[in-house]
C-alpha cells in the first residue's frame, strides 16, 4: 500500500474517531446544561417558555382524526423509501400526538415497513452506486467475510443516527442476507432509538426538562460509542489483513 493511501486511511479513521468523541462531548454538554437550568435566571426564562409550549401541547392534544394522523405517519415512513425524509421527524411527531406506548408501536410498524421495502428493493434490483462503491473496499469485504461481520456491522450501523437506513437496507437485500436475521438485528439495534425518540416527542413541549434532555443525551452517547467501536472494528480488520499479507509475502 502506498504512503498516500495509508495517510488517507489514517485521515479517514481520525475523522471518524473525532466525530465519535464530539458526540460524547455533546452528551456531556447536555448534562452540564441540565444542571445550569437549575439556576434562578434560567428557570425564570424557562417558565415563560413552558407556558407557550403548554398552549401548543393543548392544541395538539385537541386534534381530531387520530387515525388519519396515524395513516399519514405510516405513509411518511413509506415515502422515506424514495424521499430524503428524516426518520427522527416521524418518531417525534408520533410521540407528540399519541401516548408513549402507541407512539413506540406506530414507529416500530413504520420502521418495519421502510426496512422491508428497501431490503426487497435491493434483493430484487441489486445494490446501488453507493453500495457497490462501499463493497469495492477491501476492508469492507474482509469484515463482511468474517463469521459475524455482516451482522455486527448492521447492528452498530443501526445504532448510529446518520447511517443511511435506505442504503443499508438495500445493501443487505442485495447481499441476500437472510431476511429474518436482518429484521431481528435491525429491530434490536433500533429499539433504543425508537424508545428514546418517542420519549423526546412526548416531552417536546418541555424542551429544557430532564425528561427531554436525558434521552437526547443518551442518543449522543450511544451514537458516539457505536461509531468508535465500528471504526475500531474496521481498523483492526485492516491491520490484520495487512499483517497476513506480509506473512504470505
Amino acid at each position: 500500500m502506498s504512503r498516500q493511501a495509508r495517510n488517507k486511511k489514517r485521515a479517514q479513521s481520525h475523522a471518524i474517531n473525532t466525530a465519535g468523541v464530539l458526540l460524547l462531548a455533546a452528551a456531556a454538554a447536555l448534562i452540564v446544561w441540565s444542571l445550569l437550568l437549575r439556576t434562578g435566571t434560567l428557570q425564570l426564562r424557562y417558565a415563560e417558555l413552558q407556558n407557550k409550549m403548554y398552549e401548543f401541547q393543548l392544541s395538539v392534544a385537541s386534534l381530531n382524526d387520530k387515525w388519519l394522523i396515524f395513516l399519514i405517519i405510516e405513509l411518511l415512513f413509506l415515502a422515506k423509501s424514495i424521499l430524503p425524509l428524516p426518520v427522527s421527524l416521524m418518531f417525534v411527531i408520533s410521540g407528540m400526538v399519541f401516548p408513549y406506548s402507541y407512539a413506540v408501536l406506530i414507529n416500530a410498524v413504520g420502521m418495519l415497513l421502510l426496512m422491508t421495502v428497501k431490503y426487497l428493493w435491493g434483493y430484487r434490483f441489486g445494490a446501488g452506486k453507493f453500495e457497490k462503491k462501499l463493497l469495492s473496499y477491501r476492508v469492507v469485504q474482509t469484515v463482511f467475510n468474517k463469521k459475524y461481520g455482516k451482522g455486527l456491522t448492521l447492528f452498530l450501523g443501526r445504532l448510529i443516527p446518520w447511517t443511511p437506513i435506505n442504503k443499508t437496507s438495500q445493501l443487505y437485500g442485495a447481499l441476500k442476507y437472510p431476511f429474518d436475521k436482518y429484521i431481528y438485528i435491525s429491530i434490536i439495534a433500533l429499539t433504543p432509538k425508537l424508545l428514546i425518540y418517542s420519549v423526546i416527542g412526548r416531552n417536546v413541549y418541555d424542551p429544557f426538562s430532564t425528561k427531554f434532555l436525558a434521552p437526547l443525551t443518551a442518543i449522543f452517547a450511544i451514537s458516539g460509542i457505536s461509531l468508535l467501536v465500528l471504526n475500531r472494528l474496521f481498523i483492526n480488520t485492516d491491520e490484520e489483513a495487512s499483517e497476513n499479507k506480509k506473512i504470505t509475502v
